[in-house]
């Protein structure tokens, strides 16, 4: 029998409102998806075997999972944010890419590896905090981390030049262009937010 996946959490930095208007829309689609659970809940609970009915729930959770996968059940902002994250790493070209393992030390960094600058993104005064399946997240990261891989790489020798000598005004440009062309693990998920406001 397959296995449930476990989750990451990620907290992200969004724009004001972002966090009622998800808010709203799982309101607006979490009947539906409760109405079904409860359904096929009532019905595992109705075998009186008990290994069958561990058997049953468990596939009964596979299934809520893979219909959250496939934006047909809504019923948490993680539900749905892990849905629009799939879609807008479809739109990029890059769910279905052959991603590099992300190296040890850079998958915890979160958005500002070394060398980048915090608050470049402007005011983000919420936190989204959402509940990714593992094989989203990795996918996320790797397809994060080979997108900016190499500006991450320029952006650190930069760093290390700054703790000998002060940047020229060539480097100092070279690296403030360098920081808004970084995608982050951010960035990506206020995507997949920003797709359920569109909607």
């Amino acid at each position: 029998m397959a296995r449930r996946q476990q989750q990451q959490k990620f907290v992200v930095a969004v724009g004001a409102g972002v966090l009622a208007r998800l808010d709203a829309f799982v309101l607006g689609e979490s009947p539906e998806a409760l109405e079904w659970w409860g359904e096929q809940l009532g019905a595992v609970r109705k075998i009186s075997d008990p290994t069958l009915r561990r058997q049953a729930r468990s596939e009964l959770a596979l299934e809520r999972d893979r219909r959250r996968r496939e934006g047909l059940h809504n019923d948490t902002s993680s539900a749905v944010i892990s849905h629009q994250l799939l879609v807008e790493l479809e739109a990029r070209g890059w769910r279905e890419k052959s991603w590099g393992p992300v190296p040890p030390g850079y998958a915890s960094l979160g958005g500002h590896p070394r060398g980048v600058g915090y608050g470049s993104r402007g005011e983000l005064p919420e936190r989204l905090v959402v509940s990714l399946p593992e094989d989203v997240a990795d996918l996320l990261r790797r397809a994060v981390w080979g997108t900016s891989k190499s500006t991450i790489r320029r952006l650190e020798a930069l760093a290390k030049v700054a703790e000998d000598r002060r940047l020229s005004k060539a480097e100092y440009d070279e690296k403030t262009q360098l920081q808004k062309k970084i995608v982050t693990v951010g960035d990506v998920i206020r995507a997949a937010a920003r797709r359920v406001e569109d909607r």
